[in-house]
């Protein structure tokens, strides 16, 4: 016995028994005053029941039952005679304009109905959905070109001068203040540059010999006076005598080989020798290789064409060959876009009031 098979039910029993709504999943405490039953969550899916072909074509459920046929992949819902695809199975209708101010609506599965006002009553306003996760922040696209600087505008004429005030009336001038102490000596700025020297004055008489004064500190040693130019060159001294032989030095290291000489002279070629004995046959050699093929000669002249030969019987058919397997298949379809929005229909009139459920 499956426990889940029977614990479900017993749990949608209490749920009805206790409020006559039932919330599955996440908020179970937040639901639609209008809902009989909600389901909700944000990693979970709700899963139709799932049938083959030949398991859906056995039931007759409810109008309006939906079930998952696993080998055609799609959704199919019962319409209460037959099971609709809603993959492929659209929906379509054309309107007729009857000329009396109504129109005639007759839909693809032979229903129709007539109406002087394709508007249907505005449905109540159904709650907002949650809103989804922030998407992720895209690229930024590439720096689009940088566009024309646009030519300067006009100049704007220039104002009027505003005229000017009048003149404020001169106030009275302040008390004297009190006169601030005597700053500080600043420090002393640098010496002035020496005047140029005055000219030369008129020769004196000269004075009498003073006293001779004491002799002075030596004053410091003046910079280094410019190089002077080298005097002219002396006289070449003697050669002096050779001095004695000294010890031999080592050899030196090999140098490169030097250049090539030009080849001397060709020699006298000298007298041909006598023929010597004649020497054993050699043996025959291999065979050369296959020589190149010769340019074709050229195309004989097309002979006249024989006489058209007597058609032949045209021969019995063959049997018929076996027919193919039928092939697998094709992958579906990509889902074309939604059509137009139908008229919405008109409202139904209301069922009969169902049974009151037991107070809770």
């Amino acid at each position: 016995m499956n426990v889940k098979k029977i614990l479900l039910p017993l749990f949608l029993l209490v749920m009805f028994y206790a409020s006559a709504q039932v919330k599955i999943g996440e908020n179970p405490n937040s639901i639609n005053a209008s809902s009989i039953l909600e389901l909700e969550s944000l990693d979970k899916a709700f899963v139709l029941t799932r049938l083959t072909n030949a398991q859906m074509m056995a039931l007759s459920p409810l109008r309006g039952a939906l079930i998952y046929n696993t080998e055609a992949s799609c959704v199919f819902t019962y319409d209460g005679t037959q099971w609709r695809d809603l993959c492929s199975d659209q929906l379509t209708f054309t309107i007729t304009d009857n000329g009396d101010g109504t129109l005639t609506i007759n839909f693809s599965d032979g229903t129709s109905f007539t109406t002087s006002d394709l508007t249907g009553p505005q449905g109540p306003q159904g709650d907002p959905g949650a809103t989804g996760p922030q998407g992720i922040q895209g690229d930024p696209g590439p720096q689009g070109p940088t566009g024309l600087t646009g030519a300067d505008g006009p100049q704007g004429p220039i104002g009027l001068t505003g005229a000017t005030g009048p003149q404020g009336i001169q106030g009275d001038p302040g008390p004297q203040g009190p006169i601030g102490l005597t700053g500080a000596d600043g420090p002393q700025g640098p010496i002035g540059l020496t005047g140029a020297t005055g000219p030369q004055g008129i020769q004196g008489d000269p004075g009498p010999t003073g006293p001779q004064g004491s002799i002075g500190l030596t004053g410091a040693t003046g910079p280094q006076g410019i190089q002077g130019d080298p005097g002219p060159q002396g006289p070449i001294g003697l050669t002096g005598a050779d001095g004695p032989q000294g010890p031999i030095g080592l050899t030196g290291a090999t140098g490169p080989q030097g250049i090539q000489g030009d080849p001397g002279p060709q020699g006298p070629i000298g007298l041909t020798g006598a023929d010597g004995p004649q020497g054993p046959i050699g043996l025959t050699g291999a065979t050369g290789p296959q020589g190149i093929q010769g340019d074709p000669g050229p195309q004989g002249i097309q002979g006249d064409p024989g006489p058209q030969g007597p058609i032949g019987l045209t021969g019995a058919d063959g049997p018929q060959g076996p027919i193919g397997l039928t092939g697998a298949t094709g992958p579906q379809g990509i889902q074309g876009d939604p059509g137009p929005q139908g008229p919405i229909g008109l409202t139904g009139a209301d069922g009969p009031q169902g049974p009151i459920g037991l107070t809770g």
